[in-house]
Formats: structure tokens, sequence, C-alpha cells
């Protein structure tokens, strides 16, 4: 089993059978603003993160830089060789930090058993909410 973590400039996993901390998204201690992959993502103060109905998509309050980021938790890895627990998709339009969509295992499970061992420093962040700009506007 697992837990995710944040430290206000990454989301990290820790594997509570292992002990071991692998950074998804961000980079520890270096704040900024920036979408991505992994480390090429920047927040600057992560405040709040819930996982979505779908069990993949991790959402992160970042309140420094005004959004709502939204994280894939389960990018699967652009090439033919494939770790254990990860389903190739698609092998178009792939760059090391680009990845395509995890294909289903099973009815109601997205991510494939044992991902978070393989996934390295790869969670796709995206925003989801918010323009960067503080205030509000219906």
């Amino acid at each position: 089993s697992w837990v995710v973590v944040s430290d206000e400039t990454s989301v990290r996993v820790v594997n509570l059978g292992t002990g071991v901390v692998t950074t998804i998204a961000g980079t520890l201690g270096t704040p900024g603003h920036a979408v991505g992959s992994g480390g090429a993502s920047k927040f600057s103060s992560v405040q709040g993160l819930e996982f979505g109905v779908d069990g993949r998509t991790l959402y992160a309050s970042d309140r420094d830089n005004n959004v709502l980021l939204a994280i894939d938790m389960c990018p699967t890895k652009c090439n033919a060789e494939c770790g254990s627990g990860y389903y190739q998709t698609s092998a178009t339009l792939c760059s090391p930090d680009v990845y395509p969509t995890c294909e289903a295992v099973s009815e109601g499970v997205t991510c494939p058993a044992g991902a978070f061992d393989v996934l390295g420093t790869s969670g796709t962040v995206s925003v989801f909410a918010g323009d960067g700009a503080s205030g509000s506007d219906d």
C-alpha cells in the first residue's frame, strides 16, 4: 500500500511496504509554476490533495499560484519496454516527457497494480481550474 504526500513544492508517493519515497511531480524545495511531467512541473504552495472518482487523477490546490491542478497518477511509458504493471496504449506523438493514458486493466480499475513501483518521476500535471490571478470572477 502507499500514501500520497506533498511538501508544498512537490507531490510524492510513499510505499508503506518498503518505505521508498518517490517524487512524481514538482521538485523538492524548488517553488514555481509550470505544468508538465515529473520534475518539469512546478508548485509553489500545495495545500490540499484529493483523488477524483476515477481513482487515478489527483487534484492539488496550489495556493500561491491560484490554481487547481490535475495530476495523472498512472501514465504509461512510451516505448516497447513497459515495466511490470504498465500497459502500452499508444506509441504515437511520444517524447520522454509526454505520456499517453493508461489502459483499464479491469472493470473499475484504471491504474494497474504495482504502477507506483515503476512510475519513476512522472505524474503528468495540467491546470484543472484557475488562471494564476488572485481574486474571483463569477
